[in-house]
């Protein structure tokens, strides 16, 4: 049985039918407890969620309500609008037997569900004390598309909101990041914190806040810019023109078809 106090975040592949594992009572007690002591997870499988008898042990952690078993008709997962996984989509070809429906629940986020049939298939749950991935497809079954819909942008993300930045590594064509973002500043801020930018050439440029869950809370640029030097200010509200809660955001800048992220931390 792994020591998994030892780990920032621990990442459990289970599997799809006939080919997964199923985590017994004391494994599945286990993960809780590293859940309780602040531990962080992501976990996918075609099963775990909805069918396997431990689910009822974890699925409280991940913020997940597993709906039903499910069917063999993943074909594509769409990542959901307002999350950090807005504008992803990937042809799947992993496992694909009983892949679990999913809904949320509480603060819980769907970042992905299955086109076909609507079915949440990914969930991020930001508990405060811990943060979880939950996902029924398989990592390794996505198949690299147009940028941002590739596993390296996808693990970035992944990684970003478990607090560790990204993974620095080129996608399959070599691409990085050709425009530069500074750290927010100040940081941590209260009430508001400007990022500076540098774009390479002219182009149609987003700049989005997403809270530690994952869910995109403002959007400070959606527009066409003249490359150059650019400022952009956040004040600590949504949308809707509300305060948030102290925490920690995610600034996503995204120029090209390329995607940085900064973390900030707001402090009231």
């Amino acid at each position: 049985m792994p020591n998994f106090d030892e780990y920032s975040v621990v990442f459990i592949c289970l599997g799809v039918y006939s080919q997964n594992y199923a985590l017994n009572t004391t494994e599945a007690s286990a993960l809780v407890d590293y859940l309780d002591a602040g531990g962080q997870v992501y976990m996918e499988g075609g099963d775990c969620w909805a069918y396997d008898s431990s689910r009822t042990i974890y699925n409280g952690h991940f913020g997940i309500n597993g709906t039903s078993d499910g069917a063999g008709d993943l074909s594509t997962v769409a990542g959901q609008e307002g999350t950090m996984c807005e504008g992803m989509s990937y042809s799947y070809v992993g496992g694909n037997s009983y892949i679990d429906h999913m809904n949320p629940v509480g603060d819980a986020a769907v970042i992905f569900r299955n086109p076909a049939d609507g079915a949440g298939c990914g969930i991020t749950n930001d508990a405060g004390s811990h943060r979880t991935i939950g996902c029924a497809f398989e990592f390794g079954g996505l198949v690299d598309g147009t940028p941002p819909s590739t596993r390296s942008d996808l693990m970035d993300r992944f990684l970003e909101f478990f607090g560790l930045g990204g993974t620095g590594v080129d996608d399959e064509e070599g691409r990085l990041a050709r425009f530069a973002m500074a750290q927010n500043s100040p940081n941590p801020f209260n009430p508001s914190t400007t990022i500076r930018y540098d774009l390479p050439a002219p182009g149609r440029v987003e700049l989005a806040v997403y809270n530690a869950a994952g869910r995109r809370v403002a959007n400070l640029i959606d527009g066409d810019l003249e490359p150059g030097g650019h400022t952009a200010t956040w004040n600590g509200v949504d949308e809707a023109g509300r305060p948030v809660a102290s925490g920690v955001y995610f600034f996503r800048l995204t120029h090209g078809g390329e995607s940085v992220t900064r973390k900030g931390v707001l402090l009231k």
